[in-house]
């Protein structure tokens, strides 16, 4: 695997697959029961099938603001450079420039992932490569984060944004105290709990940039539920109105440790499923 400072998540097509290198373990629903589910940020591990990518060349160095940080309130995993915000510019993604890049506004840098359970079919607008340091490609639908996906058994599946990448293909650590919240659009049709989440360093897997060993017991991220409409609609999440589901166990929302967004499609009763599910907008606030 690559070791350089990765620029961009560029994502793919997972179909049904559980993923080798690199990843966020599925987690995230009471529906969980202790077991992992498939991965993000990863190479398939046969069949030629391609993953989230990467494409490297910050040189370690910090993007139009933003306050390098090597300990303290922000410390971030082994090889990283945690990145203090100053809370100015906000804006995280509006896709118009066609790629699964972000903007590397006020010291972030990283990309759009999706992630699933492993157990049914997920497409996405972000498209192609293989590993942590390849070529990419980006096909956004009407410039927007698009993703589709059906057949979900276990917890569902899930799209976000790493908000700073790291070494390894893991996350960095962002402290985002600087700001208030998390403003989006969201347009689509879901069955399932549709959840956005705030994941940081506690409740995110050790090999993938975090402190939590035990995902089945601490990945119990903050986050609130959301209600979806084919109309796209405006939602603003103040930090305040995040909470735990209640599945893991009990601990404070870390800003100073954020690693990425997640928007979540859990299942409801037996299954989870979802069409044209669209992010765009997406702005610390």
């Amino acid at each position: 695997m690559s070791t350089k400072r990765r620029l961009a998540v560029v994502s793919f097509v997972a179909v049904g697959a559980t993923y080798a290198c690199g990843g966020e373990i599925a987690k995230d629903a009471s529906a969980l029961g202790g077991m992992s589910g498939a991965t993000r940020n990863s190479e398939f591990a046969s069949g030629g099938m391609p993953a989230v990518s990467w494409s490297a060349g910050l040189g370690g160095g910090v993007a139009n603001g933003g306050t390098s940080l090597t300990g303290g309130t922000a410390g971030a995993a082994s090889g990283c450079t945690a990145v203090l915000a100053t809370g100015s510019p906000g804006l995280i993604d509006d896709l118009n420039d066609g790629d699964g890049i972000i903007p590397m506004n006020d010291g972030r840098h990283g990309g759009w992932y999706l992630v699933n359970d492993g157990t049914g079919n997920q497409t996405s607008s972000v498209a192609s490569a293989t590993g942590c340091d390849p070529t990419y490609s980006f096909s956004p639908t009407n410039d927007q984060a698009c993703t589709s996906g059906d057949g979900f058994q276990v917890w569902g599946a899930a799209m976000g944004i790493e908000i700073l990448g790291g070494p390894d293909c893991k996350s960095c650590n962002y402290d985002a105290t600087a700001y208030h919240g998390v403003s989006f659009t969201i347009s689509g049709t879901v069955q399932g709990a549709l959840r956005f989440m705030v994941i940081t360093a506690d409740t995110h897997g050790t090999q993938w940039g975090g402190t939590c060993t035990t995902e089945s017991v601490c990945a119990d991220s903050y986050g609130v539920p959301l209600q979806v409409t084919p109309d796209q609609r405006v939602v603003q999440v103040a930090w305040s109105d995040l909470a735990q589901a209640g599945w893991g166990t009990p601990m404070s929302l870390n800003l100073h440790q954020v690693q990425t967004l997640q928007w979540s499609v859990e299942i409801n009763s037996t299954s989870a499923s979802f069409q044209n599910l669209c992010v765009d907008n997406v702005a610390f606030y």
